[in-house]
């Protein structure tokens, strides 16, 4: 009877590691994405970070699509902490120094693994 309650006990104790353990393509990880949003390398600061988690390609300009959304610092730049995973990163923002409406977009595919941490740049432009 004794080794028939362990084996069940043991099952239950490692379906509990099995499923807590399992978080990926989710924000607040321990992996970290240091971002820095530039045009023409210029920093474009309180620039608009949209975050879709699962996801490799643009998701298109809906921004009611992502699952975050963040602003940049005075520098153009943000953390972001993140599980592994797939996630597409797209910024907005504005750049005086073209002509109106001032708008700088674009976006890159980030791949995380378990606490990783990579600085990358969000290069923008003024086209779609």
């Amino acid at each position: 009877m004794r080794p028939r309650f362990l084996n069940s006990v043991s099952m239950v104790l490692l379906s509990i590691v099995f499923f807590t353990s399992c978080n990926k393509n989710k924000l607040g990880g321990n992996a970290s994405i240091q971002l820095q949003v530039r045009h023409h390398g210029k920093s474009i600061s309180k620039a608009r970070i949209f975050v879709k988690c699962n996801a490799s390609a643009f998701p298109g300009t809906d921004t009611l699509t992502y699952d975050a959304v963040f602003t940049s610092n005075e520098e153009g730049k943000i953390q972001i902490a993140v599980y592994p995973g797939n996630y597409y990163v797209w910024a907005v923002g504005s750049d005086y120094s073209v002509p109106p409406p001032h708008i700088v977009n674009g976006g890159i595919p980030v791949t995380m693994r378990f606490n990783e941490q990579r600085n990358l740049e969000v290069p923008v432009s003024e086209g779609d």
